[in-house]
């Protein structure tokens, strides 16, 4: 791929973000809060981008995308304060975009993992990284180069430690999605395999494992020759660890035609058995308009063989909203959060179900101004986390209903 096809895409992307962050479709008033919350929030100023993830015990562990790298924080406390950040990819290159968070993934209470991506000069191809922690986050390995992808554009990369501590990568070269494993805690990688040709080239997928099973939800990119190219939210599963992967499987009942990037993956958590995806798209409005989009969300019941009917969750369909993030609690509540965008502001929606997601309660705001990558947490002490992104930096909110 040459300079100018690179430029021309990060373009295209930036202007795409650009609308997504400030929309262009009439705005009508979100739901009102129905009650306080007495949050805690906690602010990381200079961070471009960031993960969150928890260990079993309710342990936070915070990945922040800066321009010296990506640093790791911690929280023992449910959110409520955090240490202070630690240098996790050391002396390593790193290539840190707004759009792209951190690759992170904990295992037990000390073992946390990140991965990312470092483009090459001529930005055709791209290296990538990992380092593991193994002492809660204090200190972390040398960073290792797991491959070095040649050609392409690389990106949107993400990372699962398996059921024994095993590292697991996934990313987009190009609409090819690929992955690679470790059976022996990331010192070796097996070969890369790409799971699918026709993957959307700037979604993030999402990894997730249950009882030895795998599965990698992503957003399709299926060419068709009018240029209604269609862009569904598709599993692929694997039952031997990542050795093979099975055809994918249809979540989206409807087609989305779209010839343009969205830069919205699909978000999937994992709750005794069930598989609860939520993602955005604009099933609703003419071909080929970006910014018309709606939550989505489907439940499988049968290891993610089949789907249930989708389930729209926003009100007022005609304001674009975008980029869903679930997580469930102890109990089993849904819990929701999303980008809703006005015509001059943007916000936070949140809502949640109590019935397995058949029915989700009227959204509320959780964050004003233009908040924008929502990621949501749950803790085993009830506590929900929310963390986002603005212009002035990286922000964690906690909080008990």
């Amino acid at each position: 791929m040459s300079n100018q096809t690179f430029s021309i895409r990060i373009l295209t992307a930036s202007l795409l973000v650009i609308l997504l962050l400030y929309g262009c479709a009439p705005a009508e008033t979100p739901a009102s809060t129905p009650h306080a919350i007495k949050a805690i929030i906690s602010d990381f100023p200079s961070a471009r981008s960031f993960s969150l993830t928890t260990t079993p015990s309710g342990k936070v562990y915070l990945a922040l995308g800066r321009h010296d790298g990506i640093l790791i924080a911690s929280s023992t406390d449910g959110g409520k304060t955090f240490s202070g950040p630690v240098n996790a990819s050391g002396d390593a290159p790193v290539h840190i975009l707004p759009v792209e968070p951190p690759a992170l993934a904990s295992f037990d209470e000390e073992t946390v993992a990140i991965a990312w991506l470092e483009q090459n000069e001529d930005f055709s191809g791209a290296s990538v990284w990992m380092t593991l922690s193994i002492d809660g986050g204090k200190t972390f390995n040398t960073p290792t180069q797991v491959s070095a992808e040649q050609g392409g554009e690389v990106v949107m990369i993400q990372i699962l430690l398996d059921e024994n501590g095993n590292p697991m990568l996934a990313w987009l070269n190009d609409g090819r999605l690929r992955f690679i494993r470790s059976t022996d805690a990331g010192i070796s990688f097996k070969e890369i395999q790409t799971i699918d040709s026709g993957a959307c080239e700037c979604c993030q997928p999402k990894l997730k494992m249950n009882d030895g099973t795998l599965f990698i939800a992503y957003r399709g990119l299926e060419k068709q020759a009018d240029g209604n190219d269609i862009r569904d939210i598709l599993l692929s599963i694997s039952n031997d660890g990542g050795d093979t992967f099975s055809p994918f499987t249809r979540i989206s009942d409807e087609h989305w035609f779209l010839n343009a990037c969205p830069i919205a993956g699909p978000s999937m958590v994992i709750f005794e058995n069930d598989i609860y995806v939520a993602w955005m798209d604009g099933r609703q409005a003419e071909p080929n308009q970006p910014y018309n989009g709606s939550i989505w969300f489907s439940v499988s019941q049968d290891d993610g063989q089949t789907f249930s009917p989708n389930l729209q969750v926003n009100p007022n369909p005609d304001v674009h909203q975008t980029l869903p993030s679930l997580a469930v609690d102890a109990n089993g509540r849904i819990h929701l959060a999303w980008e809703y965008h006005g015509t001059d502001s943007q916000t936070i929606l949140y809502s949640v179900s109590e019935d397995k997601g058949r029915t989700f309660s009227a959204p509320r705001e959780l964050a004003g101004g233009f908040p924008r990558m929502p990621q949501l947490l749950t803790l085993p002490s009830g506590r929900i986390i929310l963390g986002w992104q603005d212009n002035v930096g990286v922000h964690v909110q906690t909080w008990q209903e």
